[in-house]
């Protein structure tokens, strides 16, 4: 499955706006992925050119709820249906001195990896976290904002890694020829708004991977595929001893793109201006309830909050 990711919300330090991560999944086989693109190609010909930027980009925020719920029925309902998850986030209930305190933490534990990985004999690694805790601790280069968007933004990926397993798992139950295609091809395309630059890209993807790793949620599999030597086991199995590696989905197929470049990334953009404006203003409600018109368990975000408790992120 093809996974786009955009953000919307100012996310600024004590707004009592919700602000958001949203994915649109699209699935593969059968040809899939070049039905939706049609899809929305055709309904992006029916938008007004001066909604449209020079890329021919549409301006979400200029759309009406007509065009609105065109693009919920045209494209995310129609087969086959794209299934959306999202993450919110509410800048008043996490102050920032709290986020300071968890990115001390996070700060810490880079540190922590570079030294173990200069025991163990592996400069650059130790060099690439050694760099990696210097550009976290810079307040200028990973202020709230942008601490706040990691935790989301990881927390989104990792939901949407188990959900794209299950799901894939699911179509192949169900005798689909070719969903292997959405268990062999999985790749998140995120929108590139805030991350700019070859560095930051690269420390943002191993920040992701290693949340990734340390999750405690499992991926689904299926007990049988050990006997039938099934091909997702063949592609992601480690190299030495059990266990499975992904490694290869953050390094090569986890990206950033600037939006005019990726459609999957515009429709989880048009998608989120849907939410924004039902969920911080009580607009856009005809188009927020078309979203989930097929999926309608999905219309269920994930609610982040800093724990200062535990003193834990989440």
């Amino acid at each position: 499955m093809i996974v786009g990711i955009d953000e919307t919300g100012d996310f600024a330090p004590g707004s009592a706006l919700l602000s958001f991560f949203v994915a649109v999944k699209l699935t593969q086989h059968q040809d899939g992925l070049r039905t939706k693109e049609k899809q929305f190609r055709e309904w992006l010909a029916g938008i007004p050119r001066h909604k449209l930027t020079p890329n021919g980009e549409v301006k979400g925020s200029d759309l009406t709820d007509d065009e609105l719920v065109a693009f919920a029925q045209s494209v995310i309902c129609a087969e086959p249906a794209v299934r959306i998850s999202y993450v919110q986030f509410r800048p008043s209930e996490n102050p920032e001195e709290l986020m300071k305190d968890f990115k001390a933490q996070e700060v810490a534990a880079l540190e922590h990896a570079s030294e173990q990985a200069r025991q163990d004999g592996k400069t650059k690694m130790a060099e690439q976290y050694a760099n990696m805790a210097i550009w976290h601790k810079n307040a200028k280069k990973m202020h709230y904002q942008h601490f706040i968007k990691l935790i989301m933004l990881r927390n989104l990926i990792t939901l949407c890694f188990r959900q794209v397993v299950g799901v894939s798992i699911l179509l192949e139950r169900l005798g689909e020829d070719t969903a292997h295609a959405n268990l062999l091809n999985i790749e998140f395309k995120i929108d590139r708004d805030f991350v700019r630059g070859r560095e930051p890209e690269l420390y943002w993807k191993e920040l992701l991977r290693t949340a990734f790793i340390n999750s405690s949620d499992g991926v689904p599999l299926l007990d049988e595929w050990e006997q039938t030597g099934h091909p997702f086991l063949t592609k992601y199995r480690q190299a030495e001893g059990p266990g499975l590696d992904f490694a290869d989905v953050f390094k090569d197929h986890c990206s950033f793109y600037d939006s005019h470049d990726a459609f999957e990334v515009q429709m989880a953009d048009i998608t989120a201006i849907i939410i924004n404006r039902f969920r911080n203003r009580g607009a856009a409600e005809r188009p927020y309830r078309e979203l989930w018109r097929v999926y309608p368990k999905s219309n269920k975000p994930i609610q982040l909050m800093l724990n200062p408790a535990a003193r834990q992120l989440p």
